[in-house]
């Protein structure tokens, strides 16, 4: 009978208790969300570029004087895609309604970041700091995505970043 009564008072008080006070059944194999932040702008000598948005000549010329300008036919898309190579990044776009959209940012040295400060030469610990923890792992790929984009890291061997693309 005690082992009843001590058994319906420890019901009564774990029932009536807030999951703080009493043990959570999901707790011990829960874990904290885990964070993803992926980008889809890059701000460079004040001109912002963003994936999807239209890339206009005075935009490619305000961003600075690009090494190369290369055309070549769509692997992605229709017709023909132009890549502006600049020193520190380069802007890969395609023809769209007579316009040049944006379709990929891509990031050579760390004078170019992301909007959350990750640059090339950080390492992956670095970049998980500034993006979050939730991202994917393959190879010598790491990729933040979410609904709208994706921020993928390139690392070496020793988990340092060599290049970004935003896409």
């Amino acid at each position: 009978m005690r082992k009843l009564l001590a058994g319906l008072a420890l019901g009564t008080l774990l029932v009536g208790s807030t999951p703080t006070h009493a043990f959570s059944f999901t707790s011990w194999w829960s874990q904290p969300a885990q964070t993803a932040v992926a980008s889809t702008q890059v701000t460079v000598n004040e001109v912002t570029l963003e994936v999807g948005a239209n890339f206009t000549s005075e935009v490619a010329y305000a961003v600075g004087t690009p090494v190369s300008v290369v055309e070549a036919p769509s692997c992605h898309f229709e017709g023909t895609d132009t890549i502006y190579t600049y020193e520190d990044f380069a802007v890969y776009t395609y023809q769209q309604d007579g316009a040049n959209k944006i379709y990929i940012i891509e990031m050579f040295t760390e004078n170019v970041a992301t909007p959350e400060g990750a640059t090339v030469g950080m390492t992956v610990e670095q970049v998980a700091e500034l993006h979050g923890t939730g991202y994917t792992r393959e190879g010598n790929l790491v990729t933040y995505s979410d609904d709208v984009a994706n921020t993928a890291f390139y690392v070496n061997e020793y988990n340092v970043v060599t290049g970004i693309e935003i896409f």
